[in-house]
């Protein structure tokens, strides 16, 4: 009898876990298979250059992830659709199958409870923006920005939000939706830094030679990967092969050195 009771408890637990779990993660996930079929992938795009910027006229995304996975899926012949998100809310769009991947998204232990991760394909910097090189010479390091009077400017919902909250908690945060929106607060005299990855904060300072970029001390940085939904196995392991193979041959590198420098 005890034997049937544990067998009959092991057989219910199982049944809830799997009715617990999204269509996707009981059979193991069907996004490879899906895109191969249909010969099209959904990918998510943030406002966020140089990793991601819509062309008003021409509704054509560029930047260094589109590109990239231009290159990762025009060798199977697939087309790329792109579906506008935000950071804040790019885990919910892979979770509700908006789209099938997000490139920038950097991974964290928080995030890993909720989506998949690819190996990285950078390691980027986190540092800060300010308007003049006094402002800039006060931010040598991390600890000298934590009081409640520095006021700093960044993407809601992003990986560096998180990290710089982390490490100077008592600071100002004026958290906004785009990067862009973190820049007006900079450009405006709202804030004193806006804090971005090493990406933007390059991109930046070349637009506006008047802008001072620094990395204060201790150096910190994300790992910057593409993230999908969780138990899509099949999926995952292709893009780790393909992504492995654009970095060895130099095309990821490349992508990345012709929108960080432009100028070279």
């Amino acid at each position: 009898m005890f034997g049937f009771i544990t067998k009959l408890a092991v057989a219910t637990t199982m049944a809830i876990s799997t009715l617990a779990l999204p269509a996707a993660a009981q059979d193991g996930g069907k996004d490879m298979a899906r895109i191969l079929s249909q010969k099209v992938v959904r990918v998510g795009a943030v406002e966020a250059f140089p990793s991601y910027r819509q062309d008003l006229a021409s509704s054509k995304w560029e930047g260094i992830f589109p590109e990239t996975v231009e290159a990762l899926f025009g060798a199977i012949g697939v087309k790329v659709e792109y579906v506008p998100t935000e950071w804040g809310t790019a885990a919910a769009g892979l979770q509700s199958g908006r789209f099938d991947l997000i490139g920038g998204y950097s991974a964290t232990p928080e995030r890993a409870l909720a989506v998949g991760f690819t190996i990285p394909v950078a390691r980027v910097g986190v540092g800060l923006a300010a308007a003049t090189a006094e402002k800039q010479a006060a931010a040598a390091n991390w600890a000298d920005l934590n009081k409640p009077e520095v006021r700093i400017s960044l993407a809601d919902g992003s990986a560096t939000m998180r990290m710089v909250q982390r490490l100077i908690p008592k600071a100002t945060y004026v958290a906004v939706k785009t990067e862009d929106a973190a820049i007006l607060e900079l450009e405006s005299g709202r804030v004193d830094y806006f804090a971005s990855t090493e990406s933007s904060l390059s991109r930046y300072g070349q637009a506006r030679k008047n802008v001072h970029v620094g990395y204060p001390k201790p150096e910190i940085g994300q790992n910057s990967t593409f993230a999908l939904r969780k138990g899509e196995h099949d999926f995952q392991e292709w893009l780790n092969v393909s992504l492995g193979a654009l970095i060895a041959d130099g095309t990821i590198p490349g992508i990345r050195a012709k929108f960080l420098n432009p100028s070279k």
